[in-house]
């Protein structure tokens, strides 16, 4: 009798309720969002999810109005991409809205096949398991705006990511949005439904204070570090001339001169004279940087229109480097394997080659090291078309369709090492862009092999793509931060167009946009700080697990949603196989 009222109220709620649902988790996900700041509204955004699961009776009618309600949340953090593709806009911001309905429909199916006890201790693990699932397989990955992302401003609760990674804050989100959800919706006395709630807040209280008392990881000695911000526009990088570049390419040399010889800001730390440079992503504009690669270049003997040789921006590079006082310089460029130059039969170069990279280089003395970093996770649709670019014929076409001006040819690198730089006698994890999302890569980068390869993580990236939205670059920045919680180690974003910024080891912005700027982004300069550097000890429980817990989930979440469709599938055989044979008894 009860679950026959039950049913009957809430099909009395009409398609409404999960539409405002919907609409509820988008909007709390937007407070919550860096550039909103109200950070702390994220704990009970997936509440409105979980009231639907537990009161829907229509699964599928509730879970598609849910994604419709959602997809605000969408439409708006992405509203840089419809600059980039007006074509691509609509698609991604539909796919990401389905897993608010997949959440929805699984929770629902669920509620029918659990106690209610088991239901609520359910829900956060499916939460928790559909952002795996999003942010590590489909298309190779999308790990942004997960509802444990803004409490990198909580210091306390953040700090559960060096134990379990980003994915054990989110499940403790989850868990607290449960037992809200279930202030509302569970059974019982009103002052009991309360009660898991109000324990719930005090257990995050309690957490929150807790951790911020814990030491923070050792460090080791500091390094003085110069970040060059440029402010090229993405759009001006892909259609600029020959001179805008050259314009463009000296100013980043003039800043790199201006940090040389600047005194940093703030207190030092006892690093004496700045001892690293960094460039962003893919700023060195010449054709090949790399060692190899130069001398294809050189033999061909290419110059521009204007006379110049098309190794001056090498030439200038390597020159610049030998006035740093034998501090290296971290350049993004393109690198390549088995480099070959020829001219089509309309006259333009080619550059055809075995591999062709987004790449880190080291330049220090005048010389381009041979070690090199080569990015192995190519940024989904901006570098790549996950299992579409497996057909070159297909990717072109819809390259042409709704990406004009882009091209898919970079290769992923084979391994997620770090540099080393030997005199300064630390390892540098350098992830390129996107990569900072991508907490394995970072962590294989950082700890491989039981041991600590990393002392340092140089984000250089390309924020151009973002266009005029600073809530892009903030998200991506918010993102990245996460990577130093997890493995215990500082970090330095260097950001064409915005946001650089040095992170301690615990996830805390310590400087942020250059110096003498009351800009962020949107604006070119230097920013000189001393930076700890993790110690060789230092460990964290992350290093050694990963993301074991957001797998854990995932896998939950997959055996439970088998265990629920195997059942009604071989349900709808066997019906199909007697009407079959209830049929051909009638013919006979």
């Amino acid at each position: 009798m009860a679950g026959a009222q039950q049913e009957a109220h809430t099909n009395g709620l009409g398609w409404w309720a999960a539409l405002l649902a919907g609409l509820a988790y988008a909007w709390l996900m937007l407070l919550a969002t860096p550039w909103v700041g109200l950070w702390w509204a994220v704990v009970i955004a997936p509440a409105p999810l979980m009231w639907l699961a537990a009161r829907s009776v229509r699964a599928r009618r509730d879970a598609a109005w849910a994604c419709v309600g959602a997809a605000p949340l969408w439409a708006v953090t992405h509203w840089w991409i419809s600059q980039i593709s007006a074509m691509g806009w609509p698609p991604l911001v539909a796919y990401l809205s389905l897993y608010a309905g997949l959440f929805v429909w699984i929770g629902s199916a669920l509620r029918r096949r659990l106690s209610p006890a088991a239901f609520w201790c359910a829900a956060p693990v499916v939460w928790v398991g559909l952002e795996a699932l999003r942010g590590e397989v489909v298309f190779d990955g999308y790990a942004w705006y997960f509802a444990g992302h803004p409490l990198i401003e909580a210091p306390g609760l953040a700090r559960v990511a060096s134990f379990v990674g980003v994915y054990g804050v989110s499940l403790l989100v989850a868990a607290f949005a449960a037992c809200a959800a279930y202030a509302v919706t569970g059974g019982g006395a009103p002052r009991g439904r309360i009660v898991p709630a109000v324990c719930a807040l005090v257990v995050l209280g309690a957490l929150e204070a807790g951790l911020r008392l814990l030491p923070d990881p050792p460090a080791g000695d500091p390094l003085r570090v110069a970040v060059v911000q440029t402010n090229v526009p993405q759009s001006v990088r892909m259609q600029s001339s020959h001179e805008r570049k050259i314009d463009d390419f000296v100013r980043m040399l003039e800043l790199t001169v201006i940090a040389r010889d600047a005194p940093p800001e703030g207190p030092p730390d006892g690093a004496q004279g700045v001892g690293l440079y960094v460039w962003p992503e893919t700023m060195f504009t010449g054709i090949a940087l790399g060692n190899e690669s130069a001398r294809v270049e050189e033999e061909a003997a290419l110059a521009f229109p204007d006379g110049m040789p098309s190794t001056a921006l090498r030439d200038a590079t390597l020159e610049l480097s030998g006035t740093l006082g034998g501090a290296p310089l971290l350049v993004g460029a393109i690198g390549y394997d088995g480099l070959r130059l020829r001219f089509d039969d309309d006259g333009f170069l080619q550059r055809d080659a075995d591999g062709r990279f987004n790449s880190a280089f080291v330049v220090r003395d005048g010389v381009v090291e041979d070690q090199r970093y080569d990015k192995v996770h190519l940024t989904p649709f901006g570098e790549v078309m996950p299992y579409i670019s497996r057909s070159k014929w297909l990717e072109s076409r819809l390259l042409a369709l709704g990406a004009q001006g882009m091209a898919f040819d970079l290769s992923p690198g084979r391994e997620a090492l770090a540099l080393r730089l030997e005199r300064e006698g630390i390892g540098v994890a350098t992830p390129i862009c996107f990569e900072a999302s991508a907490a394995g890569v970072v962590r294989r980068q950082v700890f491989s092999g039981g041991e600590r390869r990393a002392h340092l993580i140089v984000n250089l990236t390309n924020d151009g793509w973002f266009g005029g939205s600073g809530a892009g670059r903030m998200a991506h920045l918010q993102a990245s931060r996460w990577r130093a919680v997890e493995t215990g180690t500082p970090a330095v974003r260097a950001a064409n167009t915005g946001v650089s910024c040095v992170i301690d080891a615990r996830g805390r912005v310590l400087a942020l946009g250059p110096d003498g700027s009351s800009r962020t982004w949107g604006v070119d300069g230097v920013l000189v700080r001393d930076v700890p550097t993790a110690a060789p000890d230092a460990r964290t429980l992350y290093m050694r697990t990963g993301d074991a817990l957001g797998w854990m989930c995932l896998a939950l979440t997959a055996l439970a949603c088998a265990a629920m469709l195997v059942p009604s599938l071989v349900q709808t055989i066997e019906r199909r196989r007697r009407a079959r044979r209830t049929g051909e008894r009638h013919d006979a």
